[in-house]
């Protein structure tokens, strides 16, 4: 039958269908992100902006809203998320927050599909398979780690969807030479670099081109379109471009979140904590590979090792362009993140347009087995796509919403509870809809703890959200009823607060992502009393002959400090013992052994330290 011909592309298209189909059913599962508070804000004032140019009214409240050249996120552009505020002003902006979050969740979805589209066009216009277009498909949309955040993350992968689109329309233009694919090739960029400035790296398909002598006029046309569409789409350097690109960049590589939010971000890799500006330099490479699928590890080598013999033979072929530009992007950027160490946020979501590299290598590897006209390699390739799809599909679906905690099989076991787990914060609206149905009526009083349910609850319904009264960790002098606790970055697999106790935990594969604590009402806890210490840096208290299993500080000074102070025992009028903690648990510290004391003195190893808590509560549970 005509429509099994390898040329036709009836598979690709049943495959996309079965995509929208279910985009279209799970877009809603996702709760707020982290940062969709604050790029709400970012469309509003960009709306302020463009009305005020326009002489136009817009709502009063906008003007409550910081000024574009003083807004925190002001080097993020809005355009790709441009038409939900369209939408929000389409209703006079009179909608709640859950539905504004739900629209965008759809249109970021939409956006990656209408990218995933183009993409199996690409491959089949490069292949004439119906097949390996199949293959490529799935390895486009089964990568689990990347899954969740099609519908979510508004950035990174929307930037993705845009250099897709930027490959569909730059191979065009290069068929085609024609002014309207230099227009939308260079649409296509300047919304990739609007998106995030890495959609830069792009200019690497029109420098080759431009360099082997090809489309030299249509290469400059379509850089000069680029550019005029980058002004017109960033606003913020509308003023004066040439200071404000250099300022863009410089945020992007080396921006700390501390200096916007006032805290220090510490980020959980390999067991260790590190602050986000000094990782590892093995932290991109190390995250790439144990959360990239097996299969595009495996067949993206093997097609790396396909294209370089094809090279040193000197074949050529029509896509070749294509993976010289793509193996440029990804040593180019790679060499860039061991000679600039960039601040990393979580994870490698900043570099997730590094896994096209990959993704492309990897078809270039099914090629091998779909283009064989051996049968035997064909089966193969046929069981390799059906295996992956398979276990990435299960896999992808026993985790939903939170794949984002993905590792791959090699790894899993091994590394689970070792690295960031949902930094999105993805799980906090299960956690607060548990909340909602277990609790009397009225306002629910939540300690947050990494939780940051005020952003979170965004995406849930107002008169379920305005119940839940959240509580600064270590800043209320009684007990509150609950504990909402992210793990996001804490080491190991069990949060321990004495006096609470666990009523319900958001777990997969074998890691515990949120977990809910409520107050045992017949718990009794001991303050014990302080005396001066002659050393400054020193504070010693005393109590009464007890054993010590945890120490916790409260209304302290700075929290900064917790990982460098130092505690040591006595017992009566005994010499004092170092005793060893574990820090980093959500009260304070756990000791390595129980102690039998009734002295304990705190030190911070220093100069100059003025450093105290005020509270201080010892446990023997």
């Amino acid at each position: 039958m005509s429509a099994f011909k390898k040329n036709t592309f009836l598979f690709p298209l049943l495959l996309l269908g079965c995509f929208f189909f279910i985009g279209l059913h799970i877009y809603s599962d996702y709760g707020a992100s982290a940062d969709e508070h604050i790029q709400i804000d970012g469309g509003h004032i960009y709306w302020r902006t463009l009305m005020r140019l326009l002489n136009q009214k817009y709502p009063e409240e906008f003007d409550e809203l910081p000024e574009l050249d003083q807004f925190q996120n002001r080097y993020y552009g809005q355009a790709a998320m441009f038409p939900v505020v369209i939408y929000e002003a389409i209703h006079n902006f009179s909608q709640d927050s859950s539905t504004i979050i739900a629209v965008r969740h759809l249109w970021s979805f939409l956006c990656y599909f209408a990218a995933a589209f183009l993409f199996a066009l690409l491959i089949q216009r490069f292949w004439q398979d119906q097949y390996l277009t199949s293959a490529a498909l799935l390895l486009l949309i089964l990568q689990p780690r990347l899954f969740g955040d099609i519908f979510y993350n508004d950035r990174d992968l929307m930037l993705i969807s845009w250099m897709l689109i930027f490959l569909f329309c730059f191979d065009t233009l290069i068929r085609k030479k024609t002014r309207i694919w230099v227009l939308l090739t260079g649409f296509s960029m300047a919304m990739a670099v609007n998106t995030r400035i890495f959609g830069a790296v792009l200019i690497i398909f029109p420098a080759i081109q431009f360099i082997k002598g090809a489309h030299k006029k249509g290469m400059i046309f379509m850089m000069l379109s680029a550019l005029a569409f980058m002004f017109v789409l960033y606003p913020i350097a509308w003023g004066n471009p040439l200071r404000i690109l250099p300022q863009a960049a410089e945020h992007f590589l080396k921006h700390q979140r501390s200096l916007d939010t006032g805290c220090n971000a510490r980020l959980l890799f390999m067991n260790q904590k590190y602050y986000e500006h000094q990782l590892p330099w093995y932290y991109l490479p190390v995250y790439t590979l144990i959360s990239t699928p097996v299969t595009h590890l495996i067949f993206g080598s093997f097609g790396f090792i396909l294209y370089l013999h094809e090279l040193l033979r000197r074949r050529s072929r029509p896509e070749n362009y294509l993976y010289l530009c793509m193996l440029l992007i990804f040593i180019s950027v790679m060499a860039g993140v061991f000679l600039t160490h960039p601040t990393f946020y979580n994870g490698w979501r900043h570099f997730y347009f590094l896994s096209l590299p990959i993704l492309f290598f990897a078809v270039r590897g099914f090629s091998f087995l779909f283009c064989s006209e051996k049968k035997t390699l064909f089966c193969s390739g046929y069981a390799a796509a059906a295996l992956f799809a398979i276990v990435s599909a299960v896999w992808t679906m026993k985790a939903h919403p939170y794949q984002i905690i993905y590792l791959n099989p090699l790894v899993r076991e091994k590394a689970a509870g070792k690295f960031d787990r949902d930094y999105w914060l993805i799980s906090t609206p299960e956690c607060l809809t548990y909340l909602n149905e277990h609790s009397p009526e009225g306002g629910i009083s939540v300690f947050d703890v990494d939780a940051f349910i005020d952003y979170a609850s965004l995406g849930m319904e107002k008169d379920v959200r305005e119940r839940f009264i959240p509580v600064q960790w270590r800043s209320a002098d009684e007990p509150v009823p609950y504990i909402l606790y992210n793990y996001s970055n804490k080491q190991g697999n069990e949060a321990v607060f004495p006096g609470y106790s666990s009523v319900y935990a958001v777990e997969r594969d074998g890691m515990k992502i949120a977990e809910v604590f409520q107050y045992d009402m017949n718990f009794t806890e001991t303050d014990p009393a302080e005396e001066t210490s002659p050393d400054p840096r020193a504070q010693i208290v005393t109590f009464k002959n007890t054993d010590i299993k945890r120490v916790e500080l409260y209304e302290c000074t700075s929290y900064d400090v917790f990982p460098s102070l130092q505690f040591s025992f006595a017992e009566d009028n005994d010499e004092w013992i170092a005793v060893p903690v574990m820090s980093d648990t959500p009260n304070g510290f756990r000791l390595e052994f129980p102690v039998k004391a009734e002295k304990m003195r705190i030190e911070l190893p220093g100069e100059n330290e003025d450093w105290r808590c005020g509270k201080i509560i010892l446990r023997n549970e």
